[in-house]
């Protein structure tokens, strides 16, 4: 059996543990972190992108895989944040424009860069 793919991100500002990336062989990717602990599964094509990304610790390259695997990061500091360091803004309302509905949440980094973090 060949053991999961794992990796640890601290965060840029305070050296917290930001976030924790787990792979395992059959392409199950969890992922700990500010919005919470998130599992899903992979494709081949992006396990492969993925791997690579946890295998040399690069977040920058996770982000380029998928952004949403990699909601700490923040593409135009290249840098790490944790939860702490992060703001966060979610958005309630549905397709029809009713508030009450989760849809997304965008993040603020301590430089007031701001994407999208959950969708």
């Amino acid at each position: 059996m060949v053991p999961p793919l794992h990796a640890e991100f601290h965060c840029a500002v305070c050296g917290a543990l930001a976030a924790t990336l787990t792979l395992d062989a059959e392409g199950v990717y969890e992922h700990v972190h500010f919005m919470g602990q998130i599992t899903e599964r992979t494709n081949s094509q992006d396990r492969d992108a993925l791997a690579d990304g946890i295998t040399r610790g690069d977040a920058a390259a996770i982000f380029a895989a998928n952004p949403l695997w990699a909601p700490f990061y923040c593409p135009e500091c290249k840098a790490v944040y944790c939860g702490e360091h992060w703001r966060v803004e979610m958005t309630f309302e549905n397709d029809e424009g009713l508030p009450g509905w989760y849809d997304c949440a965008h993040g603020t980094c301590p430089h007031g860069h701001r994407r999208l973090v959950d969708d």
